[in-house]
């Protein structure tokens, strides 16, 4: 019997006569923002999708979201083991889950998620009839990749070995395997967004101008700088704070909304710097944010991240941006919908945050090309139609040439 004559079977059973694909989705835990992804795969007719996670990750932000209803879930007691910096984790059971599920697609986090992939890759040996897809970044902007010829680029290489598919959060992920010379016909782009329907709708429903939105929440009446997310070194906080000390920020009110490890510090230095025009929120509800956006006249991101920038585009803010996860380089698009920093550093921020104090016209004009954006081109929906699109065409790659009429 030759090698393919499983995979021949129930693939085209699944693509021609319409069998619903069975996915596995392993994840570490599950996001508030995943688990509506998830919730919308779910719901369409072509998927059984189940959602394997363990327990929360101590003593760090990745933890499940407290609502987990609406979709199939496997829970698995979880052990932590810390290796160097890194915290790798063990899921009890999963290989026995999977065996019990049979899928047909298993979509799993990459290194972030080690262990979950290397059980994923077992898997996908055992039954050579299911397709795996490794779910990541790719790659972070300013990263200094090692050569091709460095032990960890060689051990990368061998994990993505017997990989079907890579579906990335940006293109910039993409282009960065792509130089590390995985085809390009094995990766697919969904973008990774936030719950855009649902930001979308909540700036709608708040009626207040920028200035009502100051006046509601007591800040002050000034051009309003916002930063939205964890408080931690590798967000570079400390650049902002020194771009806020410079004479041409003293028209310009900072408002810094999150928690995490770094805060006491970030405070000392304002205090240091006899910052005036700098806040601390600290963590506020999810239903006070939308408020809070509409009183900004840009965001922010001077470091890591980037689920934050769909979500401020949505409420139609323009962004300033560093070197974030690589989504920037789809949503905030230089002189359109934002502004792309090439330093950084506190004058760099200074200089893009002005511009954008003496031009309010064009402040106005990124934040509704990038509102528009997300509602046309990177809304959730359209996060769901790509991931759906890695999915079924790596299904259909695994068909041998004859069967695909190539």
């Amino acid at each position: 019997m030759p090698w393919h004559s499983s995979v021949t079977t129930r693939h085209l059973q699944i693509l021609e006569i319409n069998m619903k694909i069975k996915v596995a989705i392993l994840q570490r835990v599950c996001t508030s923002y995943r688990k509506i992804l998830f919730a919308d795969l779910s719901a369409l007719d072509q998927y059984q999708v189940k959602v394997f996670i363990g327990d929360d990750v101590a003593n760090s932000k990745v933890k499940n979201t407290k609502d987990l209803e609406g979709i199939d879930l496997v829970k698995l007691s979880t052990s932590q083991f810390k290796v160097g910096q890194w915290a790798l984790l063990w899921h009890h059971g999963l290989l026995k889950e999977l065996e019990r599920f049979k899928p047909d697609v298993l979509l799993c986090e990459g290194n972030s998620n080690l262990l979950s992939f290397l059980q994923a890759k077992y898997y996908r040996r055992r039954h050579p009839e299911a397709v795996l897809i490794q779910w990541s970044l790719g790659g972070l902007p300013g990263r200094i990749e090692p050569s091709r010829f460095n032990s960890k680029s060689i051990i990368n290489r061998q994990l993505r070995s017997g990989v079907d598919g890579f579906l990335l959060y940006s293109s910039f992920g993409r282009d960065a395997l792509l130089q590390e010379g995985v085809p390009v016909d094995k990766m697919y782009v969904a973008v990774n967004v936030s719950d855009t329907t649902s930001h979308l709708d909540r700036a709608a429903a708040i009626p207040d101008s920028p200035s009502e939105a100051r006046h509601r929440l007591g800040l002050p009446e000034r051009f309003t700088v916002l930063y939205v997310g964890t408080v931690e070194p590798n967000k570079r906080l400390e650049q902002l704070l020194a771009a806020a000390q410079t004479s041409a920020m003293a028209e310009c009110s900072f408002i810094i909304i999150g928690d995490g490890h770094h805060i006491d510090n970030l405070q000392q230095m304002s205090r240091e710097l006899s910052l005036t025009n700098v806040a601390f929120t600290g963590k506020i509800e999810s239903s006070k944010l939308p408020l809070y956006y509409k009183s900004g006249d840009v965001l922010i991101l001077p470091g890591r991240g980037g689920m934050v920038i769909s979500e401020a585009m949505a409420y139609g803010l323009p962004v300033i941006v560093f070197q974030a996860d690589g989504t920037e380089y789809d949503l905030v698009i230089d002189g359109k919908t934002g502004i792309r920093l090439p330093a950084g550093d506190a004058d760099d921020i200074a200089r893009a945050i002005k511009s954008l104090l003496d031009s309010p016209d064009t402040a106005r004009r990124m934040g509704k090309e990038g509102q528009e954006m997300i509602l046309n081109r990177y809304s959730s929906e359209n996060m769901v139609a790509q991931v759906c699109r890695c999915i079924e065409r790596t299904l259909r790659n695994r068909l041998p040439a004859e069967e695909t009429g190539k």
